[in-house]
């Protein structure tokens, strides 16, 4: 397998942070702080806030959002840690719906509160377990905010997203198994990574090739179908290093996710190495495609 922390540090997206964060404050008229990702993360929070505090006229609220820092969102960390992410369990009518985003989302407000003890709990363990097992980068740098959704059990259909214009932030359901949250949100951190990368490295991808995704069973536009396979295929090298320690249920959960993902990376194969030639960036295209045929050959052990 290749080296996880190589293949998610990429110089670039740094560059790329600090360059928006720095725009955002701009717009916001205030200074930008020392980049993290969390802080980067929250000044699009802070942004998103505001535009919608100005559309409604909403003075107080505006001048909150114009001039929040992350020690205004420091309550809502997992730990005191400065590398903890915030963790946050928003009532569903306290979701937002705008043209801005397919899926609902969740903006960080002066009324929001942390999640509740034992979310924050599982959050922190997974976090443990993905960094054990070599995720620990990724979701520092690309889920400093974890929006946990709907408590389910195991076998339920577990929905999870990101949008692009709250890079850093995880909208996800959950369980008891902070092992499978784990695998959410590194699935989750890859959509912003590659989000980021793409921007950071200046790579378009066309939106007139189509490719059969057999995750939606059906064609893709070209970005929609490369996020696929770079996301999936974290998901099957992560749950390939925890399910030995994992319990029956849950390893029964992970060989069963190994098994599926078998099936769809072989169907995606051939898409992907034509799909990948699109991405002009030779550093970026190597570590999509690093990804991609790790996962393929550990899948090569879990036939469907």
């Amino acid at each position: 397998m290749p080296s996880l922390e190589d293949v998610f540090t990429l110089p670039a997206t740094t560059e790329l942070r600090r360059q928006r964060a720095t725009a955002i404050h701009r717009v916001l008229g205030t200074t930008a702080p020392a980049i993290t990702p969390l802080n980067y993360a929250l000044a699009h929070h802070w942004l998103e806030g505001a535009e919608a505090a100005a559309r409604a006229a909403d003075g107080t609220l505006l001048a909150w959002y114009r001039h929040a820092t992350t020690g205004d969102a420091s309550h809502l960390r997992a730990d005191h840690d400065r590398v903890a992410p915030i963790v946050v369990n928003p009532n569903p009518d306290q979701m937002c719906r705008s043209a801005i985003a397919a899926t609902p989302y969740y903006v960080v407000s002066p009324e929001t509160v942390p999640a509740q003890s034992i979310a924050i709990e599982h959050v922190r363990d997974g976090f443990s377990t993905a960094a054990t097992a070599g995720f620990g980068a990724l979701l520092r740098d690309h889920a400093p905010i974890v929006c946990l959704l709907r408590r389910k059990r195991l076998h339920d259909t577990l929905l999870s997203w990101t949008i692009t214009r709250l890079p850093g932030t995880v909208f996800t359901d959950h369980t008891e198994h902070p092992l499978v949250l784990a695998r959410d949100l590194i699935h989750e951190a890859g959509h912003n990574w590659l989000n980021d990368a793409l921007a950071a490295c200046h790579v378009t991808i066309p939106d007139d090739q189509h490719f059969y995704s057999p995750w939606r069973a059906t064609k893709r536009p070209a970005f929609g179908f490369l996020h696929a396979c770079w996301a999936f295929p974290l998901t099957v090298l992560y749950a390939a290093r925890v399910a030995s320690t994992a319990s029956p249920e849950v390893r029964d959960f992970f060989t069963e996710h190994l098994h599926t993902q078998a099936d769809h990376l072989q169907q995606a194969r051939a898409g992907f190495q034509a799909a990948v030639t699109l991405v002009n960036h030779d550093d970026l295209r190597h570590r999509m495609t690093k990804i991609f045929d790790a996962a393929v050959s550990v899948t090569a052990a879990h036939p469907a």
